[in-house]
């Protein structure tokens, strides 16, 4: 992801990866809006739509079989809904998206072993899986490299560990049919103390089930096909649906102490490794690619001062802190084995005692590149992306026709006749789009759903300035004019 927005971008961009094949099998499976509006301007939406499966609600059962919880996944802003997906096709979507930029180099088959670094760059080594090896320089690295990260051990930053860990295995079947499996929940946890299972939709055409190993089993116990459908019962069996894989996997916690060393960053399993019970581990990861992309993109331009990548720390750790947190506390719950202690839990999350309703995702609300009014509601937030459209062109969604760089919309007046110019030229110089939805204007936008306009008036804001990861930098109104915004906007980015 982080290859594909930053070729796009035109920069160059070398990208080292030690297999030569997608890996077949499924691992993530879920996505909310907020990422599949990153893949809609990566382009390749249309690629995967196909094995993209909504899901609006994830069902908590009890040892009694009967559900004790319910979470109601509402619309999100970016208008694109929650979904449960098939990772290998959304891997080969990206990986022929970053194989159409000529400025990025796909090494397969290559190694990182050594990490060193300079004021001016960052020199790599690596080895290839015929015994050759190269050395690679460049003005930053981010290591992407999974949860036994070669790039974090190379820069000798350290891990916090939430202390948990258990084994679970993780099954995928392909049913033949899939109405055979229409009645189970799309998303579902089963809080079973005689062995806890996750049991979800994994993309349109796969079901997956995840199960606990118990204390005295071990990986070894579960590799015999038969074992496995023996666990599946009565709902899955050989002559209803191919076995495509089954693992046991360490779901374990940790968090990085830093996301930058100098010029190396970390994103993604490198940066945070949490249990799946949320369904955040690649949606973590891709925004950390998103907010890392457009910043790395300023400097490298030197549009914007290299201050600006220390942001990005401060920006992605709340998230990332709270995203590891919950899901460990939502597997606690879920690995709960004592029988009477299961039960006390489902009585009480039947009564509405616990566990509390999840929290937000905490906005960047304390970054040196969001506006610093404590007036303004909308600052540090995800943008709503509703649907516009111009004189001349169909409705559409809104990140389609403004592009995914900084944006400048208001719902009255020309912003271009109240700016300062030389703002307003700088704010072009660095891909700044400005727009209203004024009809009185030549050339406005039609807000054809409501939407964003309903999102202004509710918070009182009369427009925004977005950044391209898609978060308010402030929002303008008669107190805060879009002059305002924009100055504090260019002194941000230095």
């Amino acid at each position: 992801m982080l290859a594909g927005l930053l070729g796009s971008r035109g920069h160059r961009v070398a990208v080292i990866e030690r297999h030569h094949e997608i890996y077949p099998l499924p691992r993530a499976g879920r996505s909310d809006g907020e990422v599949l509006r990153v893949m809609q301007n990566l382009g390749v939406m249309d690629d995967i739509a196909h094995e993209l499966l909504p899901v609006s609600q994830y069902t908590w059962f009890g040892a009694d079989g009967d559900p004790i919880m319910r979470l109601d996944i509402p619309p999100h802003p970016s208008g694109w809904p929650d979904v449960l997906f098939h990772q290998p096709t959304l891997e080969a979507a990206l990986r022929a998206r970053v194989g159409r930029e000529p400025s990025v180099d796909v090494m397969l088959g290559w190694m990182v072993e050594t990490v060193s670094q300079t004021v001016d760059e960052v020199a790599l080594t690596a080895r290839s899986d015929r015994g050759e090896t190269t050395t690679i320089r460049s003005r930053y690295v981010v290591g992407a490299d999974g949860a036994n990260s070669v790039v974090l051990q190379q820069v000798g930053v350290g891990q916090a560990d939430l202390g948990f860990s258990e084994y679970w295995l993780v099954v995928d079947i392909r049913p033949f049919d899939m109405t055979d499996f229409a009645h189970l929940p799309a998303a579902s946890q089963r809080c079973d103390p005689l062995r806890p299972m996750t049991v979800v939709g994994n993309g349109t055409r796969h079901r997956r089930w995840e199960f606990m190993l118990l204390p005295g089993e071990t990986p070894d116990d579960f590799t015999d096909p038969a074992r496995i459908w023996q666990l599946l019962g009565d709902v899955a069996s050989p002559d209803r649906a191919e076995l495509v894989r089954h693992a046991v996997y360490n779901f374990r916690s940790l968090i990085a102490d830093s996301l930058q060393e100098g010029r190396v960053f970390l994103a993604g399993d490198a940066a945070h490794v949490m249990p799946p019970f949320l369904g955040e581990g690649m949606c973590t990861g891709i925004r950390d690619a998103n907010n890392l992309a457009w910043k790395l993109d300023l400097v490298v331009r030197d549009l914007a001062s290299p201050q600006v990548l220390r942001s990005y720390g401060p920006e992605r750790l709340p998230f990332v802190h709270r995203s590891v947190h919950v899901s460990v506390e939502m597997g606690k719950v879920s690995c709960e084995l004592d029988p009477a202690a299961a039960a006390g839990r489902d009585a009480a999350m039947r009564s509405g005692e616990a566990p509390p309703p999840l929290p937000p995702l905490p906005p960047p609300m304390y970054s040196p590149l969001i506006a610093t009014d404590p007036a303004d509601l909308l600052a540090g937030g995800l943008s709503v992306q509703g649907n516009f459209a111009t004189g001349d062109s169909d409705a559409c969604r809104a990140d389609d026709l403004l592009g995914s760089s900084f944006t400048l919309i208001v719902s009255s007046g020309d912003p271009l006749d109240q700016g300062d110019p030389d703002l307003l030229a700088w704010f072009a110089s660095i891909g700044g789009t400005v727009a209203t939805l004024d009809p009185a204007v030549v050339g406005h936008l039609t807000d054809t759903d409501g939407a964003f306009t309903e999102w202004l008036q509710v918070h009182n804001a009369n427009g925004v300035i977005t950044r391209p990861d898609q978060y308010v930098f402030g929002s303008t109104s008669e107190s805060r004019p879009a002059v305002a915004q924009l100055d504090q906007l260019h002194i941000a980015l230095g």
